[in-house]
């Protein structure tokens, strides 16, 4: 007899929205926060299957404490969510609709799907200063462009952008230190470099998401 249960989240900021595949206990929202994170998960059938989407930080909380009670964690690619609702017929966008169906999908293709490891502390700090350095690129890139052909301001707009280049080599030179404290990551990030195009930064991107991700197939579901 299935005790555990296929659960799908869909999370915010501030509270998470949780669906049960087998509709035993009705939608409803908690908030995203330790506390009540934690009194929601032990009250959940020991080995249940938890599925979220990366949010950007927000879904690491609930993660990594579903983790920790011994609920298996799928993390899943909001554009693979997409793909899969497309595919069911689902136009519908609100937190309900998209819990009951990362739920939907979890009961269904869990056997597919790769089950979550918790980065180690080196690993998630290196992720967040990957994404912060990319997202000061693109301002840096939007500033620029923004600014095209427009007189009068390039003392200004030369001080704003060496700023910016002194925080993402700041960036640069902590994400280099992190990697290097691992052997192993060095050696592969070497090794990736050889490929044409792919320099350090990106090596050191590359390496600290391969060394968490097994080979796996595309979802079935997303269409190419």
């Amino acid at each position: 007899m299935q005790t555990f249960l296929n659960i799908g989240v869909d999370v915010a900021k501030d509270a998470v929205v949780v669906a049960c595949a087998a509709q035993s206990f009705p939608v409803h929202s908690v908030a995203n926060q330790r506390a009540p994170l934690l009194v929601w998960l032990k009250s959940l059938p020991a080995g249940s299957r938890i599925g979220l989407e990366s949010t950007g930080g927000y879904h690491e909380l609930l993660a990594d404490l579903a983790h920790a009670q011994g609920h298996t964690v799928f993390l899943l690619n909001p554009l693979d969510t997409k793909h899969y609702a497309r595919a069911m017929g689902n136009r519908a966008k609100t937190d309900r609709v998209d819990a009951e169906l990362i739920a939907r999908l979890i009961a269904q293709e869990h056997a597919r799907l790769r089950p979550y490891t918790p980065p180690t502390a080196n690993q998630r700090k290196l992720d967040q200063l990957t994404r912060r350095r990319a997202k000061i690129v693109c301002i840096k890139s939007s500033l620029q462009l923004t600014m095209r052909n427009l007189s009068g301001f390039s003392t200004e707009l030369k001080a704003v952008l060496l700023k910016l280049d002194a925080l993402i080599a700041r960036i640069d030179s902590a994400m280099t230190a992190l990697a290097s404290c691992s052997p192993q990551h060095v050696d592969a990030q070497q090794r990736l470099q050889t490929i044409v195009g792919v320099g350090p930064v990106v090596g050191m991107a590359l390496t600290n998401t391969l060394k968490r991700v097994r080979e796996q197939k595309r979802a079935p579901w997303v269409k190419w």
